[in-house]
């Protein structure tokens, strides 16, 4: 530093002022900025309180459907009519929350009615006979003859149409399962002391395998196991308006919920939505202490649960009846091809949600009675 500019720093040093050396003070804030600072922290504690909440159902949600998974293999492999291993989805839509059924009394919605205790067992109803896939039976060859035993030497017609068809029984009908059912059905209802389980439901190919109760309302079992313990998977269970002897109802609903994330429970019904899977799961079976009861699946379909079908139980006329049980045929998605519905015809429809973000959209899947065992 040359002396002109040492003589230039001594001279600023004459200007500075007790302001110019002191530390600089902050601004002291408003009550308005304060407050709004607060309130942004209170916004962020409770965000992170929502998404720790959310994270926690979440993980509760899992883990109930896991073991609920668990429990229900368990009573599938004790107390199923049905032996072997089920067939489980191959893929699953994960990440995917599971919808409750809040719309359920809209499926029944206006003039139901039902009883309020269970009927006495009826006589067997004469059933649908469905659509026959068995082949036709090659006729035998019949060796030529003179004379019939009768003496008449008319020559005998070896075609089909003079042979009594061929019926083959179903052996998931047969009374040695039915039998043993009514037997696993007690031991059931004592292990678990819980009369309200009183039926089992079957759909051969698929996971569909468990226990039906009936309650004393369409809301205990939809968080509750058969055990009557807490689970958010549910149960699968009939509308408390309907009759446990099925060949009592007319019409009869059953519910469950749709576990996307393990595709287990009513699950399986949603892929029935593609033609592939409806030729698949063709029917469903249900065995209860009256009688084991097979149905041909006739219709599916989606809808919002507020434009579900309706129909009246018990019907106020047959033609009443049966226009319902048609309009549930129309709205299928695929024909069953020649099956025909008539008014003495006993319908059952299983219901759960749809695999769609509209949380009140509902998946339909009805069977008509074509075959009985007991």
């Amino acid at each position: 530093m040359n002396e002109s500019q040492n003589n230039n720093f001594i001279d600023s040093l004459e200007d500075l002022t007790s302001n110019d050396l002191a530390p600089a003070t902050k601004k002291k804030r408003s009550a308005a900025d304060l407050i709004g600072r607060g309130l942004w922290l209170l916004l962020a504690i409770g965000l992170l309180a929502v998404a720790c909440w959310s994270s926690a159902k979440v993980a509760e949600n899992v883990l109930d459907f896991i073991i609920a998974e668990k429990n229900y293999d368990g009573m599938a492999g004790e107390f199923s009519p049905i032996t072997g291993i089920s067939d489980r989805p191959s893929s699953l839509k994960t990440g995917k929350d599971s919808y409750p059924l809040p719309g359920f009394d809209a499926l029944l919605a206006g003039d139901v009615s039902y009883p309020d205790d269970d009927d006495p067992v009826i006589d067997l109803p004469v059933v649908n006979p469905g659509i026959d896939t068995s082949p036709s039976p090659s006729p035998s060859p019949i060796p030529p003859s003179d004379k019939s035993e009768s003496g008449d030497t008319s020559p005998i017609d070896p075609s089909p149409d003079n042979k009594e068809p061929v019926v083959e029984e179903d052996p998931l009908l047969s009374v040695d399962i039915y039998e043993e059912f009514c037997e696993k059905l007690t031991a059931m209802q004592t292990e678990y002391k819980n009369e309200d389980i009183f039926a089992w439901i079957y759909i051969p190919g698929s996971n569909i395998n468990y226990p039906v109760v009936r309650g004393a309302d369409n809301d205990f079992y939809l968080n509750k196991e058969p055990s009557k313990k807490w689970n958010n998977a549910g149960s699968i269970f009939m509308d408390y308006r309907n009759d446990k002897n099925l060949l009592n109802n007319p019409y009869t609903v059953i519910y469950g919920h749709n576990i996307r994330t393990r595709g287990t429970m009513f699950n399986r019904l949603t892929s029935m939505t593609s033609k592939e899977n409806f030729e698949r799961y063709r029917y469903v079976y249900i065995y209860t202490k009256e009688a084991a009861l097979k149905y041909e699946i006739f219709s599916v379909f989606s809808c919002d649960a507020a434009k579900g079908p309706t129909v009246s139980i018990p019907q106020t006329s047959s033609d009443f009846f049966l226009k319902k049980i048609l309009d549930i045929k129309e709205r299928s998605l695929f024909s069953r091809g020649a099956l025909t519905l008539t008014e003495q015809d006993h319908v059952v429809t299983l219901y759960t949600c749809a695999n769609s973000t509209t949380s009140t959209e509902r998946v339909y899947v009805s069977g008509v009675l074509v075959g009985i065992g007991r």
